[in-house]
């Protein structure tokens, strides 16, 4: 979801100028979750989805070789961040408080995932 997002700012900011405000949404990213949500519903058996395995494998694969081939040519092109051992460096782009906010989303999402992975071993227990 978040992906589509930042897809379309990059896009707006590319045409605007990175001064432009490029407001997204999330609806049209919650309607076609929701569109799939329906489909996938609507397979039978769905208890023993090999097939959905697999896919979910490849397509975990594909994510991170996606993340990582970016993030190395981005360091070949050349581009640095000054970062430190704490993350981004307060001051120029970044408020103190924005690097609270962003350590604690950071948390949040470590939180989320950890409680998802205990409700995956009840669900495949079952």
């Amino acid at each position: 979801m978040y992906q589509r997002r930042a897809v379309e700012r990059s896009n707006c900011f590319h045409k605007n100028g990175h001064h432009a405000k490029c407001i997204t949404s999330n609806y049209p990213s919650m309607v076609i979750f929701a569109c799939i949500q329906i489909i996938l519903s609507q397979i039978p058996n769905f208890h023993k989805p090999s097939w959905l395995l697999i896919l979910a494998t490849i397509m975990s694969f594909a994510y991170s070789s996606i993340g990582l081939g970016l993030s190395i040519a981005r360091i070949i092109g050349g581009a640095h961040v000054k970062t430190t051992l704490t993350g981004v460096i307060v001051g120029g782009d970044v408020s103190g408080s924005e690097k609270v906010w962003r350590t604690f989303q950071a948390l949040g999402d470590i939180a989320f995932a950890y409680a998802y992975s205990t409700a995956l071993v009840e669900i495949q227990a079952s």
